[in-house]
């Protein structure tokens, strides 16, 4: 009896063991497809595409550059008046030579007289000793003069003739002043600034009028070193674009009627100098550029959006600029999120080169085909699962 009681408790134990494993077996089955629905619910979606060899063209990107003309001259009046007509405004276009205001010098007709009359005194007074020194030299010998008398007259000649000469040279003087208050343009160039208007007095050396050529502008911007060479080689098959079409500050005050229409228009621009030059090592480097602008579709001043780009295109290793995460990147340095063989994301440092408004160049690691994530990319962490979606930038 004392065995059976004790083979009926051996059961019951076998049974409750049993019970237990399969529970346990159960319950760890369940949790795994409970783990499974969990990663599967972490999977995120996200925008990717292949690194590819691309023709891209090299351009420098400026967030903002300056713009300024070569030669700017002040048209000063030379003599002291009441401006009676002005015949320009700012913005117009001049042509060397032209006539762009006038005044008047009350005092100068008077002079004229006064410097006309001078010469007319002297003429006489001159005609008047030439006659007399002639009539001593015939009655010389005779003995009616002294050889005094012959010298003194040959001097007031002389005397005289100073005197035409230097009166004619006052009379010149005045006639030149006369001339001078007609303001004439010394060059060709745009109308920058009217300092005075008619009505107003004026004295010798001041400006009416501020002109420049806008023809070719001039711009001085500092480099990286790495983004310079970018461009090379630098020869003149270089191209401006401003994107904004607005200047952002005028360097004059004016109002022209064919500038600042520089959208969807190109500008050839040539490099003037680098220093230091590209043979001497420098981590930046200072660059003044040449813009030819003969339309006048630009003026000097401050422009936001600028990029200047080269004519021809190079083969290149390239993703979409969207790719790089921007809050990474320093100079060519930037990092990228690459879909790995199991969908897990990969944070990679790679070294860029050349871009263009779309693709940037991929000079170190990534290789060809390999997926970068180009949207999506919020909340993102390296060894996250994703799903790609193909995508194009």
């Amino acid at each position: 009896m004392r065995n059976r009681y004790i083979f009926v408790t051996l059961a019951a134990i076998m049974l409750v063991v049993v019970m237990l494993v399969g529970y346990g077996i159960y319950i760890n089955s369940a949790s795994n497809t409970h783990v499974e629905k969990l990663s599967a619910a972490q999977y995120s979606t996200v925008v990717g595409t292949s690194a590819q060899y691309r023709e891209l063209t090299p351009t420098l990107y400026l967030s903002s550059i300056t713009l300024q003309a070569d030669s700017m001259l002040d048209t000063h009046f030379k003599v002291d008046g009441t401006i009676t007509k002005v015949y320009i405004s700012p913005g117009d276009r001049v042509r060397e030579g032209q006539i762009l205001g006038e005044v008047v010098n009350d005092e100068l007709p008077s002079q004229l007289v006064q410097a006309q009359s001078k010469i007319n005194e002297a003429t006489a007074n001159y005609i008047k000793w030439d006659q007399t020194l002639k009539r001593y030299q015939g009655i010389i010998n005779t003995g009616a003069i002294s050889r005094q008398q012959m010298d003194e007259a040959e001097a007031n000649r002389s005397v005289a003739m100073a005197e035409i000469s230097s009166n004619q040279a006052y009379l010149e003087q005045m006639g030149t002043r006369v001339a001078a208050q007609k303001i004439i343009a010394p060059r060709e160039g745009e109308v920058l600034k009217v300092y005075h208007f008619a009505g107003t007095t004026i004295r010798a050396g001041d400006s009416l009028a501020m002109i420049g050529d806008f023809a070719t502008l001039f711009a001085r911007t500092n480099l990286h070193d790495e983004i310079l060479r970018s461009l090379l080689p630098l020869d003149g098959n270089l191209k401006l674009f401003i994107t904004q079409d607005n200047v952002l500050d005028k360097l004059y005050n004016s109002n022209y009627r064919t500038s600042n229409q520089a959208s969807d228009q190109e500008f050839a621009v040539s490099i003037v100098s680098v220093e230091p030059s590209l043979n001497a090592p420098s981590p930046y480097r200072t660059v003044v550029w040449k813009v030819n602008n003969p339309a006048i579709l630009l003026e000097p001043g401050d422009y936001f959006g600028v990029k200047i780009a080269r004519a021809d295109q190079k083969k290149v290793l390239a993703i979409p600029r969207a790719a790089l995460m921007e809050e990474e990147k320093t100079n060519r340095e930037a990092c990228v999120f690459v879909v790995t063989a199991d969908n897990r994301l990969e944070k990679r440092q790679v070294l860029t080169g050349i871009q263009d408004d779309t693709y940037v160049e991929i000079r170190k690691g990534l290789a060809a085909e390999e997926v970068v994530v180009v949207s999506g990319k919020i909340g993102l962490v390296p060894g996250k699962m994703v799903q790609v979606t193909p995508g194009s930038p």
